[in-house]
């Protein structure tokens, strides 16, 4: 209706787009990765530790008897140790795994959940600069405004991975005689309020020296988000790569660019 919002019309629609669409979605179910591995690691740690006190507990009895100020000031320093050498094979256990594992591994289902067609495994860390592979540093100099911008402070890298498996076979069992599976729609979303809390205000004014005199000028500040993917699959295919820069301010987004679509020449394998 003209003058109605329509509310129950847009509802119906949207219900109605779902159900025929139905057909074209996956189930998906998300499942951490690597707890019970990880839990093992922590408990062989635990015990690593807990040998250390008792050998050290051990030896002070035999040597010096068992209720003696001696035993007491080991058992003391041996607790103490044990303790630090816990906690700090937690964090190389964390460091490792987070090498050779993932956050969290999402299975692909059929709609009715009565048939799995794949997995996805996804986890999201911060990158040293460094670390990154040259293809990735030579699409991020693409990006630069100016040379200074590489050179002031060290930039936050957060590397996104995701590795997708289907079980073709499954899906030519499933749908005999159908199409071709040949990918999947998957939909990534940025989430980018958190970089806005503590962004200056977009419109900002500075002082400008013109025919000796000084002019007050109007400036909009912005600030740069570069993204960089990199695409593999597992046929051994040549690597695909894209290049976006995303301008920001504390509005939300500006604009958004697509710097390249080429591989650089410093390309080399793997990546983020």
């Amino acid at each position: 209706m003209p003058r109605s919002d329509n509310e129950e019309y847009l509802f119906r629609a949207s219900a109605l787009k779902k159900f025929t669409s139905s057909v074209l979605y996956l189930s998906a179910s998300v499942e951490p990765e690597g707890r019970t591995l990880e839990q093992l690691l922590f408990a062989a740690v635990a015990g690593v530790s807990m040998v250390f006190a008792t050998v050290i507990a051990f030896y002070f009895q035999a040597r010096f008897g068992t209720f003696t100020l001696p035993v007491f000031a080991a058992l003391v320093v041996g607790y103490m140790f044990k303790d630090r050498i816990k906690e700090v094979g937690r964090l190389l256990s964390v460091r490792l795994l987070r090498n050779v594992l993932y956050d969290r591994r999402i299975i692909l289902e059929t709609y009715d959940r009565s048939h799995a067609l794949g997995h996805l495994r996804e986890k999201v860390s911060f990158v040293a600069p460094d670390d990154l592979p040259a293809a990735v540093r030579a699409l991020r100099r693409r990006g630069q405004a100016t040379d200074l911008e590489g050179d002031g402070q060290a930039e936050s890298v957060i590397g996104y991975t995701k590795a997708v498996t289907l079980f073709s076979q499954k899906f030519e069992r499933i749908y005999p005689g159908g199409p071709p599976l040949t990918g999947i729609s998957d939909i990534l979303r940025l989430d980018i309020r958190p970089f806005l809390h503590k962004m200056d205000d977009p419109i900002q004014r500075k002082p400008l020296l013109k025919d000796g005199r000084i002019q007050w000028v109007r400036g909009v500040k912005v600030y740069h988000v570069h993204l960089v993917s990199v695409i593999e699959d597992g046929n051994g295919a040549k690597s695909r790569y894209t290049s976006s820069l995303l301008t920001l301010n504390r509005k939300g987004i500006v604009r958004v660019e697509s710097l390249s679509t080429s591989a650089p020449e410093t390309a080399e394998p793997g990546g983020l």
